[in-house]
């Protein structure tokens, strides 16, 4: 072989140059190569774009799935903080109730006094209503008179020891219930049988408590006992006798008698006789809108069906057992007594009972007994003429009075002035043209100071 300059140094030899042929053979081999690579660059470019633009979808998607469950979440915790906030004002407001009702006057006693005249079934349920809604049960004495007829009518006792036997078992032997009763056939009328059961009162035991008189058919509302003695103590007068004949337990759920309350304000001369007495007419329904809201009102007549107020007053005006059979004007006779006396009256803000107000007959009465009947009827409302210094009749004017001085007007205040304030004139004649001879609904009383 040839000796080169190259291969004289010692140096690799150049490579033998190859054909054109070759050479375009191996450029295109190159560029296959290259396009191949690139193909290859650009399928894992697509498929990382594919996995990056997945993650990014995922990621949005996770974001918007955590951000809904953190704003649910946060719905929810503002609800139960807000149910938790409800609640504890709720607790609050129930622990402020608590601690009012607590030590107000839980030292006072209510006597409860109720007649009743062959209607046991009402009067149990009257009974067992009265203890078990009140907020201190065992403060409440039960004194009740029941008329009926023996062997033939439950009495009101019995029918409630046998729905409530543990209950009226315990009240008996801790003498909470005492009762008295009577055949019905020597029933003297209303006047008397409250007579009989006031007379029930311990005055040594209960002189400086509260008595309330309620008729048998009444319905009671929670903690009315509580609700009473509130009411009375807020009037601020040691003298003030709550009373109201109560709305019908038909009205109880009634809207428009919830936004009222009842205020006795009408009455009338009741008969064209001579010795006519006078007559209160149902109370009125007045809006709580006024100032009967706030505080209970003063007003010029009470009701027998309901009065609330200390036991002295009770004791120092008995009902009067000398006047029987009378169905009208023993309210007018008595009122005039408590308000000459210094007693004043006041009708309550709150619906704290209810009466289930039943047609009952009069009891049947033979001829005879008729007669006697309407005898007495007619001396009762002279006996009442001649106690508040009215006129009677010529042939009554000579009529002896039991017990005058225990029946008669008060001492602190006068006739005249019980006219102006109740405006009422016992004096008038009947008035057959209007059931409201005398109405004082829409004026607002002034208290009458009394001298002592």
């Amino acid at each position: 072989m040839p000796q080169t300059p190259m291969s004289a140094l010692g140096l690799p030899q150049s490579l033998p140059r190859v054909s054109a042929l070759a050479q375009q053979e191996r450029n295109a081999e190159r560029r296959r190569r290259k396009r191949v690579v690139l193909g290859v660059v650009l399928v894992c470019s697509a498929v990382l774009l594919y996995e990056l633009l997945q993650w990014t979808l995922g990621g949005f998607a996770a974001g918007a799935e955590r951000k809904a469950v953190q704003r649910t979440a946060n719905e929810q915790r503002k609800q139960r903080q807000h149910g938790e906030a409800q609640l504890v004002a709720e607790q609050v407001k129930e622990a402020k109730k608590k601690r009012e009702s607590l030590g107000f006057r839980n030292e006072k006693q209510i006597v409860f006094l109720m007649t009743n005249y062959r209607d046991a079934r009402a009067c149990a349920q009257a009974l067992t209503e009265a203890h078990v809604m009140a907020y201190l049960p065992s403060r409440i004495h039960f004194r009740v008179f029941d008329e009926s007829y023996f062997g033939e009518d439950d009495t009101c006792v019995k029918v409630f020891c046998e729905q409530q036997s543990k209950l009226c078992r315990e009240m008996i032997r801790s003498k909470q219930l005492r009762f008295a009763k009577r055949d019905a056939s020597g029933a003297l009328g209303a006047t008397v049988s409250r007579h009989l059961v006031e007379g029930m009162v311990d005055k040594k035991q209960f002189q400086d408590h509260f008595y309330i008189s309620a008729d048998s058919s009444l319905s009671f509302t929670k903690h009315w006992d509580l609700e009473l003695l509130k009411q009375w103590y807020s009037i601020g007068n040691d003298m003030a006798i709550l009373s109201v004949a109560p709305k019908s337990l038909v009205l109880k759920d009634d809207a428009a008698a919830s936004s009222s309350t009842l205020l006795q304000c009408s009455a009338r001369i009741h008969s064209k006789s001579p010795d006519a007495v006078v007559e209160f007419n149902p109370p009125e329904l007045k809006p709580k809108a006024n100032a009967l809201l706030f505080a209970p009102v003063l007003q010029s007549q009470y009701s027998e069906l309901f009065h609330f107020g200390p036991v002295s007053a009770l004791l120092a005006i008995r009902s009067d057992p000398h006047t029987p059979h009378i169905t009208v004007g023993y309210e007018y006779a008595r009122a005039s007594r408590f308000w000459t006396s210094g007693y004043d009256f006041y009708a309550p803000t709150e619906d704290i009972l209810y009466a289930r107000y039943e047609w009952q007959p009069s009891p049947s009465l033979e001829s005879s007994s008729t007669n006697e009947h309407n005898v007495d009827v007619e001396k009762s409302n002279r006996r009442i003429r001649l106690l508040l210094k009215l006129p009677v009749s010529s042939t009554a004017a000579t009529e002896p009075l039991e017990e005058e001085t225990r029946y008669a007007l008060g001492a602190k205040r006068n006739m005249a002035q019980w006219e102006q304030f109740s405006r009422i004139d016992p004096k008038l004649p009947y008035n057959e043209s209007t059931m409201n001879q005398f109405v004082v609904c829409n004026e607002q009383l002034k208290y009458v100071p009394f001298t002592f």
